[in-house]
């Protein structure tokens, strides 16, 4: 029983059934309306929500971002292998300038700076550098 049943229980009481029947329809009628004015167009409160909550799609994001954190980050082999490509690439790149395969070269630079900035993302490897476990020199 909801809570305007029980208010229209307790202000119908002693009433004959015609009465009650009058009362609970011009209360009902009255109810819905206000609760439009109160509440407003429901799809636009849909819209005004999903601007500033999570949606069911992007609940899903953080799960995403946890499992991929796991994958690389619980494989200590892994985080160096992404730490080593880019730097691999920029070496390869400076040998074929070098020696005149300069499309080549110039695509391995934009490879090697384009994987430093994706594994640069991930906090597991850029903090290996915080760490001291990786070094510049």
């Amino acid at each position: 029983m909801t809570g305007l049943d029980r208010w229209l229980s307790q202000a119908t009481r002693h009433l004959s059934k015609d009465s009650v029947a009058q009362v609970r329809t011009e209360i009902q009628e009255h109810y819905e309306s206000e609760r439009e004015v109160a509440l407003g167009d429901a799809k636009a409160a849909n819209s005004q929500y999903r601007r500033v909550l999570l949606t069911s799609t992007e609940t899903g994001i953080p799960r995403e971002a946890n499992w991929e954190a796991r994958a690389v980050c619980s494989r200590p082999w892994l985080r160096w292998l992404f730490l080593a490509m880019p730097v691999t690439a920029l070496c390869a790149a400076a040998t074929l300038f070098l020696s005149g395969g300069i499309a080549m070269a110039q695509t391995l630079l934009v490879g090697g700076i384009g994987i430093g900035l994706i594994s640069r993302r991930h906090s597991c490897l850029s903090s290996l550098h915080r760490a001291g476990g990786f070094s510049a020199a």
